[in-house]
């Protein structure tokens, strides 16, 4: 047995595997054969050796890691002068092979020799599970290699892999960088499909080197995975039913961080407005540190600054700066990015957009350089709200009862060139000044990032509506400002939602929901920014009744506009996202009912008995997500699908013909694939035999109830009062289905209420009087009086 020092030098060789694990040779200048992480020699812009790292710390038997320690060598160590992976890839082969370690130590796979063509069919369909459940976070992207792109977000990918994607970085024009960029690693199903090849490729690198393996003493696969299909349509089939898994957020986790988020986009983004206003002010120079009488200034800006009330107390505390933070543009430049990423968030959750379709937003292209180094007329006196933001347009919808805003970016998924795109954002009755919350975050965005656009030299640049800063503290250059990348948006996104938004406080609720899990666990690490955009199509499907106000009307006037003016988007993949969920929920629901988690009330229960043997072969004790692909054929085979609404859930293809919504709008047909919208009343739908209510729409039922029940007692029972009686009894049968109580409404009498009516004249009639008299000191007294007369 000889000795080997250093592996670099002795590959040429064809060393055995037995002399390099006694020897423990080097394999970089920091790193030895036993090491659990190796950090490979090289270096690349903008990177440090710690990027060029593959870690050996997973579970699995030490005779399998010895086995792909020397695939790794193979691969990443000269061999006749000739390197086959560049050090740069390091990150995405760690991330491959430690998946298919952990995947043969899970079901007792002890040699590549093993691994066959039932082993790869199971690796393949274990693979989209592993992508898409929040569960197996820390599993799959533990030690922080989560997008697997570089910071500018192309794929970090060599070049065959590259080319495999088009993701050829085009240095002619930055439209052009942009576009290469959004379509390579801006997107989560990019990302799913690139972290589905880089798990894939490892199989394809074994075969290709079995023979060299096998010499050096490692059990060589004998079966080529790829003989039939390429990676790339094994990666896209793969990422595809990832993506269709990828779950919506759990309505807690998602109005924990959007009621957090439109706090912010509220009174605190006027807040923050406000002091980049008055902190720039004060500056006189960009191109050098601030001298200390500026410095100083500076100082007193920042700690003088009180911040606005929110439920009675400062949405934050004030300002205090150490020594070694004088000028405070460390903090100013925390908060204008804790308010730009709110605004995102609100982005998110309102449209469904995908990350390209948000980066590629656009500002007032009009608005000029600044000329450097004064800063002197770099800012403008203007308030939030003077006009529409530049992205935004509105029309009166086709009834003339309310206006529509719409949002215009580009699209870039599945398009060789970006396309220009349009996404309904919000709607509001006609002269009405109330803002959607959608179009408030990007006037906020807009007013926040001008003085920054307006430091770029580029017309490009200064027309992107979202910016990210290079280095620390604020721009000092306009090298120092650039159109924000989607990788450090989801980095930013992330950090705010765990420094924010208190997921851990939601530990409570984990028994009751299991899905909450992982979100508490990693304290929203695992979230990704496609779970928005299903998000989005589930509450498009029904508003939850724990959502702010702001939110819930939101969803509600989106809703109606969409029926209103049938706005339908022409990105047939948004459909497809609103698809999926339908799809989702409607396995999930069927699954639980399997499970005896669901309710048991209307046709949907009828359907699941009918079926309730085949049922049980699909589901058995499996997982939902591994049961979740045989459910969908299933579905789709019988066109099962259920539509969500507040008040319940519609299952029109089990009896399309009979579907009271159509019945009454005079649509009546057995291709009805979906309810009536515009017809769709709680009344109506609960006398169908296509509907469902469980326990999550007992909130709806309980409102409905106590408004019905307190309007009819205040009637006296009066006759023409009766069908409100009807609607309080039909919302009190359901809760007692649902075995929900039913609250108490308190009862008056005659005389009480003769009081209680006096009290509310009273009261507004001194109203009336304070407006009229701004002191109110004659005419609220005189009105009392009045009162007590009649």
């Amino acid at each position: 047995m000889s000795e080997i020092t250093d592996l670099r030098t002795e590959m040429d060789n064809s060393p055995r595997l037995p002399d390099i694990v006694a020897s423990d040779p080097a394999v970089s200048s920091d790193s030895r054969w036993s090491h659990d992480i190796w950090r490979l020699d090289g270096e690349s812009g903008g990177k440090i050796a710690a990027d060029f790292a593959i870690h050996w710390t997973v579970k699995a038997d030490p005779v399998l890691i010895h086995g792909a320690k020397m695939l790794a060598a193979r691969l990443f160590l000269p061999r006749d002068g000739y390197v086959e992976l560049k050090h740069t890839t390091a990150s995405t082969f760690s991330s491959g092979i430690r998946h298919l370690l952990r995947f043969m130590t899970q079901y007792a796979y002890t040699s590549f020799s093993q691994l066959d063509e039932g082993a790869f069919a199971f690796f393949k369909k274990n693979l989209h599970i592993k992508l898409s459940d929040p569960d197996w976070y820390e599993e799959e992207f533990g030690d922080g290699i989560e997008l697997e792109t570089s910071e500018d977000g192309q794929l970090d990918l060599d070049y065959g892999d590259r080319r495999y994607l088009d993701a050829v970085d085009d240095p002619a024009t930055s439209a052009k960088k942009d576009a290469a960029a959004s379509k390579a690693g801006n997107d989560e199903d990019g990302f799913t499909r690139v972290a589905a090849y880089n798990r894939l490729r490892v199989w394809r690198q074994l075969f290709e080197h079995g023979e060299a393996l096998e010499a050096a003493g490692v059990p060589r696969l004998l079966f080529n995975p790829f003989a039939q299909k390429s990676i790339k349509d094994v990666a896209a089939e793969a990422s595809a039913i990832a993506t269709d898994l990828i779950p919506p957020l759990p309505a807690p986790v998602a109005l924990k961080i959007m009621n957090r988020a439109i706090t912010l986009i509220m009174t605190a983004a006027d807040d923050v407005i406000r002091l980049q206003t008055e902190y720039l002010d004060a500056m006189l120079r960009l191109d050098r540190q601030p001298p200390t009488d500026e410095r100083r200034r500076l100082k007193a800006i920042m700690e003088g600054f009180r911040f606005s009330d929110v439920k009675g107390k400062p949405w934050r505390d004030p300002i205090v700066l150490g020594p070694d933070e004088s000028g405070g543009g460390d903090q100013l430049r925390d908060l204008v990015m804790l308010v730009r990423d709110a605004a995102v968030l609100v982005i998110f959750c309102g449209t469904g957009v995908r990350i390209s379709e948000l980066c590629s937003l656009t500002a007032s292209p009009t608005v000029a350089p600044k000329a450097l180094p004064l800063f002197d007329g770099f800012h403008e006196e203007k308030e939030i709200g003077d006009d529409l933001p530049h992205c935004v347009s509105v029309s009166t919808s086709k009834t003339g009862l309310n206006d529509h805003f719409f949002m215009h970016g580009r699209l870039f998924k599945n398009e060789r060139t970006p396309k220009d795109e349009t996404w309904l954002i919000g709607a509001r009755p006609k002269g009405s000044d109330v803002e959607p919350t959608v179009l408030r975050a990007i006037r906020v965005l807009e007013r926040l990032t001008l003085p920054w656009r307006g430091l770029a030299d580029d017309a490009h640049v200064r027309g992107h509506l979202l910016m990210g800063f290079k280095g620390r503290g604020l721009p000092r250059s306009s090298k120092a400002v650039r159109p924000i990348r989607g990788g450090s948006l989801r980095a930013s996104l992330k950090a705010f939602i765990a420094d924010e938004c208190d997921l851990a406080s939601l530990e409570d609720q984990i028994v009751s929901d299991r899905k909450l899990g992982p979100y508490v666990k990693y304290n929203g690490g695992c979230i990704r920014t496609h779970q928005w955009r299903k998000t989005f199509a589930l509450y498009m499907m029904k508003v939850d009744d724990r959502m702010i106000p702001p939110l819930a009307h939101h969803f509600k006037h989106m809703s109606v506009a969409v029926t209103e003016n049938s706005y339908m988007p022409t990105d047939p993949s948004m459909l497809a996202a609103q698809d999926s969920v339908h799809m989702q929920e409607t396995a999930r629901y069927f699954y639980e009912q399997r499970h005896g988690a669901g309710g048991s009330f209307g046709r949907l229960d009828d359907l699941l008995t009918e079926h309730q043997e085949q049922w049980a072969k699909l589901v058995d004790d499996l997982p939902f997500e591994e049961a979740y692909q045989d459910m969908e054929s299933f579905c789709l085979d019988r066109d099962i699908r259920i539509f969500h609404a507040e008040h319940g859930r519609c299952l029109i293809g089990a009896n399309p013909d009979e579907a009271r919504c159509h019945e009454v709008s005079g649509t009546t047909s057995w291709r009805n694939s979906k309810p009536n919208h515009i017809t769709r009343t709680p009344s109506l739908c609960t006398g169908c035999s296509n509907f469902s209510v469980s326990a999550e729409h007992a909130g709806f039922w309980r409102k409905r109830y106590i408004s019905n029940q307190s309007s009819w007692i205040a009637s006296d029972r009066s006759l023409q009062f009766r069908v409100i009686q009807k609607r309080a009894q039909q919302a009190a049968q359901i809760l007692r289905a649902l075995k929900q109580p039913v609250p108490s409404i308190l009862r008056l009498s005659p005389s009480e209420r003769e009081a209680k009516r006096q009290r509310s004249a009273r009261a507004k009639l001194e109203r009336e009087a304070l407006a009229v008299s701004p002191s109110g000191s004659a005419a609220g007294p005189a009105s009392a009086a009045s009162i007590e007369k009649g």
